[in-house]
């Protein structure tokens, strides 16, 4: 019995997919989540030929999202890209319904980028991080940053450097990064940490300037734009990564193909040079390293959560 189960199980790899995926993103459109999922699905759509359909769950930082994913079945039909928040998300909520490891299968890890500390000179006038940390210093509070929710990537990033520089920058959460990155645009909060990949046409049209990213060392796509650690953040250094995964108890085969043409995909030259244009570097791990990546990532954060400096949600 055990062997036919088995061959059954090898021979519906052979045959998936056979009807269009859905590919789950937990936030809102226009996003850098989405806009990265929508690259990821052209290509998936190409190479399985069959329609992979993104699918906007957005709210709670990805927890609405991960939630339907977590009770999905584990067919290879319902898969998600999830960011490093994803992980984050066991600090930032009390009571969650999934363990945001062990409830998901890992496919692999797709890319990484840095974050980008962006202001509308426009609505606050500083050009160098050295300006704002002054200026923040000047008027405790009185500077308003946005985020895409408590526990967000722009939420922790922002809360780390003014853990290190003890400042204080007033956090004002949004839906997701998209509505966050509308209202700074708008001028109605000035500052964000966000993707290049979100940022780029507003730096290009001048709308928004950067004032530096978050990584240890300087992105190919934005060379002129200092590290934070280069402008005065003493040890600075944090990215963002975006991973696949599925419900829990994927098939083994299923999750073979789905690894197999994800790592493909993303390490193909043409897609290495569009995500290195747009400020990514191509990944491509296997699903082991996925898991070891989020549970570091887990265990990154938690000094900050333990300060008091980011409160979980209730």
């Amino acid at each position: 019995m055990l062997a036919l189960l088995g061959t059954s199980s090898v021979l519906c790899a052979q045959d998936y997919p056979n009807k269009p995926v859905r590919l789950i993103v937990g936030f809102a459109p226009g996003g850098g989540t989405d806009v990265f999922a929508r690259i990821i699905g052209n290509e998936m759509t190409k190479a399985f030929n069959q329609q992979v359909i993104v699918d906007n769950r957005s709210g709670a930082n990805g927890v609405v999202a991960a939630t339907l994913v977590s009770r999905a079945s584990p067919d290879g039909y319902t898969v998600m890209i999830i960011l490093s928040s994803h992980v984050i998300n066991a600090l930032s909520y009390k009571d969650l319904k999934f363990d945001v490891i062990n409830d998901f299968t890992p496919v692999t890890a797709l890319a990484t980028t840095p974050y980008v500390l962006t202001v509308n000179t426009a609505a606050l006038p500083v050009n160098t991080v050295q300006e704002l940390i002054a200026l923040a210093k000047a008027k405790p509070g009185a500077i308003n940053y946005a985020s895409a929710g408590n526990g967000s990537i722009p939420h922790l990033f922002q809360e780390l450097m003014n853990s290190k520089l003890g400042i204080q920058i007033t956090h004002v959460p949004f839906n997701g990064s998209a509505p966050a990155l509308t209202d700074q645009l708008g001028g109605r909060v000035p500052l964000l940490m966000q993707s290049v990949l979100q940022c780029m046409p507003h730096l290009k049209s001048n709308r928004l300037k950067a004032l530096a990213i978050t990584a240890g060392k300087r992105n190919a796509a934005l060379p002129d734009v200092p590290t934070l650690a280069e402008s005065g953040v003493p040890g600075y250094d944090a990215d963002q990564w975006w991973a696949m995964v599925t419900p829990k108890g994927l098939p083994k085969p299923i999750q073979t193909k789905l690894h197999t043409e994800l790592v493909k995909i993303v390490l193909a030259p043409k897609t290495k040079e569009y995500l290195a244009s747009q400020g990514l570097e191509a990944m491509g791990t296997t699903p082991e390293q996925l898991s070891v990546i989020m549970k570091n990532e887990y265990a990154k954060w938690v000094p900050l959560f333990k300060s008091g400096l980011v409160k979980p949600e209730q």
